[in-house]
């Protein structure tokens, strides 16, 4: 499955804000991973505020890096940046997810915004979303706090 990671606010298409991930996911499993994909993005920002700062909005880049390394996604954006323009949607239709049809074989994507996704995990349960969508090891945070490193002004 395609996964489109952007922002509705991100309107200059910033190639660190918008981002195209693939994943292998059995067709019956789909909503049970998009949800739990979802869960994780907002986890991850969580754990951003924790770690960094609480002010920030994660760029998709840094989250696609995580993605990659602990969940077996794989980054296509270089593949499906052309297509880019049929996923496009006025800023009232926007949800956390959408789905769009796109090129000439009407492969599947499907946008997530990421901001949408951490709201969409904030409320009483966001700690137990954590500890079962993030892994519990150094090495996470580690990568977060490196990452963390261009939010409070250093280049990474």
């Amino acid at each position: 499955m395609i996964f489109k990671l952007d922002h509705y606010i991100n309107e200059e298409r910033d190639p660190d804000y918008l981002l195209f991930i693939e994943k292998d996911i059995e067709p019956s499993r789909f909503e049970e991973e998009l949800l739990k994909l979802i869960e994780i993005i907002g986890c991850i920002h969580f754990r951003f505020e924790q770690l960094v700062r609480d002010d920030i909005c994660v760029a998709g880049k840094d989250i696609v890096f995580l993605l990659e390394k602990y969940y077996g996604f794989k980054n296509v954006t270089s593949e499906y940046m052309l297509l880019e323009k049929e996923t496009r949607l006025p800023r009232e239709e926007w949800y956390v997810f959408n789905e769009f049809r796109v090129g000439t074989n009407q492969v599947p994507v499907f946008q997530i915004d990421v901001y949408k996704a951490r709201e969409a995990c904030c409320g009483p349960e966001y700690r137990n979303l954590m500890i079962n969508r993030l892994p519990l090891d150094k090495e996470f945070d580690n990568d977060i706090e490196k990452l963390g490193a261009f939010y409070v002004g250093e280049q990474h």
